[in-house]
């Protein structure tokens, strides 16, 4: 199992991040953490190495973005199942266990997605975030149920590691990477599912200016990506508008 910690500017979050993958439940031998600082200008990479006496793996690489990032942790590891953590996140110990029985059900689940939340807060922008996530949980299951999941976010998702070697890794120049990596995979019918019960927590913007930044980034991003896989929205893939045979089945 190797867990890819992408992290720019994340010195206030990381090390509490860390410390909650330590504590994940599953065999410390069999769980590779990789960190790598995306050419964070602040203490990110330091507070990382901290890290390193317990077996995290920390790499540096130049500004190249999120893609990047991923895509480096994807040449160093090792593990059969990859999964991919934001580092203003945070896992609960048994949330692994919770995401991996579902790969167990159906061999073309190349992907699962966890209950991402946010605490409660006395700001009002983050209340009514919490609130949203909320139901993007409940509104991305009944998707998990007609194979329509749309993407694979950053906060704790679980991937087969083949699927990187068949479809190939993160698109560097996507402002959304993770709706781009999901798409790609039911383009070649594959199938995403979705937990309630697998919780992450995950820190949302606080004040409206990088909240307005973040929607900004996921609408243009969106746009791109559907106009990209607008295809797929045909009898021929089991996606976007529902289940079909796979192409290869028949």
């Amino acid at each position: 199992m190797s867990i890819i910690v992408p992290a720019y500017n994340e010195e206030k979050y990381i090390s509490k991040c860390l410390e909650m993958l330590l504590d994940i439940d599953y065999p410390r031998e069999r769980l590779e953490i990789i960190v790598i600082n995306d050419g964070s200008t602040d203490n990110t990479e330091r507070e990382a190495r901290k890290f390193e006496k317990y077996g995290v793996k920390v790499y540096t690489q130049k500004n190249a973005g999120k893609g990047a990032a991923l895509n480096h942790g994807l040449r160093i590891a090792r593990g059969g199942f990859i999964v991919t953590m934001d580092a203003d996140s945070y896992v609960l110990p048994g949330t692994l266990r919770q995401l991996l029985a579902f790969f167990r059900e159906d061999e073309k689940v190349m992907a699962v997605t966890p209950a991402i939340k946010i605490r409660p807060s006395k700001n009002l922008l983050v209340e009514l975030q919490r609130i949203e996530y909320l139901m993007i949980i409940f509104s991305r299951k009944l998707l998990s149920f007609i194979d329509a999941v749309p993407v694979t976010p950053g906060p704790f998702s679980i991937f087969r590691a083949s699927v990187f070697k068949e479809i190939g890794g993160f698109d560097e120049n996507n402002l959304v990477e993770d709706q781009e990596i999901a798409l790609r995979i039911q383009r070649h019918n594959y199938k995403i599912k979705s937990s309630v019960k697998a919780e992450v927590y995950t820190e949302p913007p606080d004040n409206l200016n990088d909240r307005l930044r973040q929607r900004i980034r996921w609408q243009r991003g969106g746009i791109r990506n559907y106009w990209k896989y607008k295809h797929m929205i045909t009898p021929e893939y089991g996606c976007l508008l529902y289940t079909s045979p796979s192409p290869r089945d028949s």
